[in-house]
């Protein structure tokens, strides 16, 4: 039985020019068909590592598996990476939409346990600064009395719709929910959808 450590390299930098590394352990001996690898984990001992409950089989050769285990870091790494780039995007649509999204709420006389309330925090997150071009006309209004009733009129068909939408997608969910306002609750992401679908 004998023992390699892995050092991954992340193509995610954990600073400017610095990559992100991990280790891995493993034993490995030979088997009937190349080589059985068996990765360790720590303990509360630094100095003491034992055996998962999981191996890899028919292991060609290390050298082979060491290149196997980076392509599978670098595979998760780029999802991993994916992730944060979109959620800095997301991040970004939302402070640009923020105050249109607030605008919105106060037009609507929404509160934050309204689930009317949550739909349109999910379009600004989605929209971003196109909430502010679509809205454009109506958030310029000279009062904010004009500025509300204008929103409203320009927003209710939009919800309208997609309530609509959601109500002939799920007509045995509605039809069984007694509360119509939780029936809208659950199907936010679908509302929402279809709300930005309809913003240009």
């Amino acid at each position: 039985m004998q023992r390699i450590t892995l050092t991954l390299k992340s193509p995610i930098e954990a600073s400017p020019g610095k990559s992100l590394e991990r280790t891995e352990r493993y034993e490995y001996e030979a088997a009937k068909f190349g080589l059985s690898v068996y990765p360790l984990q720590p303990t509360k001992d630094p100095e003491v590592w034992v055996r998962s409950n999981m191996s890899y089989g028919n292991v060609e050769s290390i050298v082979a598996f060491a290149a196997y285990r980076q392509k599978e870091n670098d595979t998760a790494a780029a999802q991993a990476s994916k992730h944060i780039v979109e959620e800095r995007a997301r991040n970004v649509r939302k402070a640009e939409a923020h105050w249109v999204v607030e605008a919105i709420r106060e037009a609507f006389k929404l509160d934050q346990f309204h689930w009317e309330y949550r739909v349109w925090s999910e379009v600004g997150e989605e929209v971003g600064g196109r909430l502010a071009v679509f809205c454009s006309q109506e958030l310029a209004a000279a009062t904010t009395k004009q500025r509300d009733l204008a929103l409203r009129k320009l927003l209710r068909p939009l919800l309208t719709d997609a309530k609509q939408e959601a109500r002939e997608e799920y007509p045995d969910d509605y039809k069984d929910e007694d509360d119509k306002d939780d029936f809208y609750e659950t199907y936010i992401d679908e509302i929402a959808r279809s709300i930005i679908a309809n913003i240009d």
